[in-house]
């Protein structure tokens, strides 16, 4: 034992044993499914049912924005999932491909950019401004030029003989050109959207790489389009 001979503050170490090692969540969701608007195809992680609505719901007269479809079900699940405690999740949203794939508002599906974070979580979604008559290439490289700003890079965008080029864009809203101001006011081809998520400004810089829209399959435009009856099952037939 230590003897305490004045007044202060002493540390004492006391042996309590072996300290047990406390369990952390590992459950993780993923739902697929039907959304008015959003990325397609592509699995994004949603951490609260705010996320969700800004990610995945259609754009209403007033500002508001619906998740949710008449038929459909995953809004209501999703919801239901955190209204339960749920944390975190994966959302796909399903949209056929050999379709030219339209969202809720009759709109050319967006493609996401994914940020350069580990855990590959869009930052950024390209959307054709018209129906494209071939596929759109989109190319994410460094920035240009001698001591560029932190967090810029360039922007290619080119659809058979058009090119755009746009350097040293950035997410920032100040001291640097904004990628969705900047590709809004001029591009012909496509428009940004900023898809709103958790972490730093580098976390949420598109990846380097190359991307692409693709065109509608001509031959594929008479086929039904996908509905979410088509799922419904029947007890007498066993189908759905």
């Amino acid at each position: 034992m230590p003897e305490y001979l004045s007044p202060g503050v002493y540390i004492e170490e006391v042996n309590t044993g072996a300290r047990p090692i406390e369990g952390v969540g590992t459950a993780m969701a993923a739902f697929v499914g039907f959304a008015p608007a959003g990325p397609a195809n592509t699995p994004i992680l949603i951490t609260n049912w705010g996320q969700y609505v800004d990610t995945f719901g259609s754009l209403e007269e007033g500002g508001r924005r619906n998740p949710h479809i008449p038929g459909a079900y995953m809004s209501h699940s999703v919801y239901g999932y955190f209204l339960n405690g749920g944390g975190r999740c994966y959302v796909a949203r399903v949209v056929p491909a050999n379709k030219g794939a339209k969202d809720g508002d009759g709109k050319a599906v967006a493609t996401p950019l994914p940020g350069r974070s580990a855990k590959g979580i869009a930052a950024l979604s390209v959307t054709p401004k018209s129906t494209p008559s071939s596929d759109i290439q989109i190319e994410v490289s460094g920035p240009t030029g001698e001591d560029p700003a932190e967090g810029t890079f360039t922007l290619k965008i080119k659809m058979g003989d058009t090119e755009e080029t746009f350097d040293n864009v950035s997410l920032a809203r100040k001291g640097a050109k904004n990628v969705v101001e900047t590709v809004n006011q001029s591009s012909r081809l496509v428009t940004i959207t900023e898809i709103p998520g958790a972490g730093s400004l580098a976390e949420r810089t598109p990846a380097l790489g190359n991307y692409s829209i693709k065109a509608p399959d001509k031959a594929a435009a008479n086929l039904p389009a996908l509905k979410s009856t088509h799922f419904v099952g029947d007890v007498s037939d066993r189908s759905g």
